[in-house]
C-alpha cells in the first residue's frame, strides 16, 4: 500500500515535506519511497493505483503569469516500485490546467479532473513512454 502525506518538522525552521511511503501490510513496516519539499512549485498532489500494479502520481503548479496570462500546469508520472524500493518511471505526461481532484482509474482508462478557463473537465491520460531506467520520481 502507498501513502501520500504532508508533514511539518517540529524543530525550527519549520520545513514542509511531501512523502510517498510504502506500507507492507504483512510485516507491518513502512519505508520511504520518495520525498519532496511541499513549499516548491507544486501545490496539489494526487495518487492512484492501477490494475497492473503501477501507480500514477499527479502534481499541479498554481497559476502563474506567463506573458500576461495566468496559466496552471500539471504533471503526471506513471511508475512501479521494485522489491528493492527503487522506482521505475514508465511514462510521463504534462499539460495546462489546474488539478481539482485525484486521478480516477476506470475500466476505460485513467482520467485527471482539471479546470481551465472557468471550465471543468476530465483529461484522459495517455502517457508517452520514457526511456526505461530505474530512477527516483523527479523532484521538479
Amino acid at each position: 500500500m502507498l501513502v501520500l502525506d504532508r508533514i511539518v518538522s517540529d524543530a525550527p525552521p519549520k520545513v514542509k515535506r511531501l512523502r510517498l511511503l510504502r506500507f507492507d501490510v504483512k510485516t507491518q513496516s513502512s519505508s520511504l519511497v520518495a520525498s519532496w519539499s511541499s513549499e516548491g512549485p507544486f501545490d496539489r498532489f494526487g495518487l492512484v493505483a492501477l490494475d497492473d500494479g503501477s501507480f500514477i502520481l499527479a502534481r499541479s503548479r498554481p497559476k502563474h503569469s506567463t506573458r500576461g496570462r495566468e496559466t496552471a500546469r500539471w504533471l503526471v508520472e506513471q511508475f512501479t516500485i521494485a522489491a528493492s524500493g527503487e522506482q521505475l518511471v514508465r511514462a510521463t505526461e504534462e499539460g495546462k490546467g489546474e488539478i481539482i481532484d485525484d486521478p480516477i482509474s476506470t475500466t476505460v482508462g485513467v482520467f485527471l479532473p482539471l479546470a481551465q478557463d472557468g471550465q471543468e473537465f476530465l483529461q484522459k491520460l495517455e502517457p508517452r513512454m520514457v526511456h526505461s531506467q530505474t530512477h527516483g520520481i523527479s523532484e521538479m
